[in-house]
């Protein structure tokens, strides 16, 4: 089913940066080869973002919306209670039991009017990081990457579901992502349709001179985005955050429009 326009802008901030680098080898924060964002960020409309980059269906629309009802209980006792003191203080915080049932379980539960998310995990991440994901145990950051939750082949990635990311506060934080979809990179390579789309071919399509174009579209507390981090080559950022945030995740097969823009 294709997905229709959107008849409300999101109150979102949208930036460009027009190239990417591979991190150098000795930055041992990342893992080798990974690829970031790279020169000036520049703001533009919300209109040149290219959110049907990836084609028309519902599962490969990128909204940005307002979190789930469900979870503004979570988002209200992040901003009356997250402490102002240091990282000890902000540990305590995290492992309360007050925290524990009104944000780390909570999440878990409620994304009404959702219904149907399968929940993947909640974190809180660090501000001033240019990305954030990490690969497990190892702690190395990935860089732009792409999710493969559904292990779709590329004949049938668009089938794969989309992520909600909700910034839960109290920090703001950013969604990068990139342009062209993954699919199109593993072409450009001459991967064949059965081909598993990975974050190696971003990073062997760089290094092989192909260029990425870079968006970031700032998320403030209770701002989220629906997108489809199989198709998108993506990572999250606090780079210009001052204070934390905390971000949950869930996948799911929904329909454009389910949530009111941001």
């Amino acid at each position: 089913m294709k997905h229709p326009v959107l008849a409300k802008v999101p109150a979102v901030t949208a930036r460009i940066a027009d190239s990417v680098r591979r991190v150098a080898d000795n930055d041992e924060r990342y893992e080798a080869g990974a690829v970031v964002p790279d020169g000036e960020w520049i703001k533009i409309d919300f209109s040149e973002l290219p959110l049907s980059a990836c084609g028309r269906l519902h599962s490969e629309a990128i909204e940005f919306v307002r979190a789930p009802a469900g979870l503004n209980e979570a988002c209200a006792y992040i901003k009356d209670t997250f402490p102002t003191g240091g990282p000890d203080q902000i540990r305590q915080w995290w492992s309360s039991d007050d925290t524990l049932q009104s944000v780390r379980q909570l999440a878990r539960q409620n994304v009404s009017p959702l219904g149907d998310g399968a929940f993947l995990a909640i974190r809180l991440d660090a501000p001033g990081q240019l990305t954030t994901t990490e690969r497990r145990p190892s702690g190395k950051r990935l860089g732009l990457h792409v999710d493969n939750w559904d292990q779709m082949p590329m004949r049938a990635r668009a089938a794969s579901r989309r992520r909600l990311t909700v910034n839960l506060g109290p920090g703001s934080r950013a969604l990068l992502f990139a342009s062209p979809s993954a699919c199109d990179i593993c072409r450009s390579l001459g991967r064949p349709d059965e081909h598993l789309p990975h974050t190696d071919d971003v990073r062997a399509f760089v290094a092989n001179g192909g260029r990425l174009r870079c968006y970031s579209v700032l998320l403030e507390p209770g701002q989220a985005y629906v997108a489809p981090t199989e198709l998108l080559v993506h990572d999250g950022s606090t780079l210009d955050a001052r204070l934390p945030s905390i971000v949950a995740y869930w996948l799911g097969n929904w329909p454009v429009g389910v949530l009111e823009p941001a």
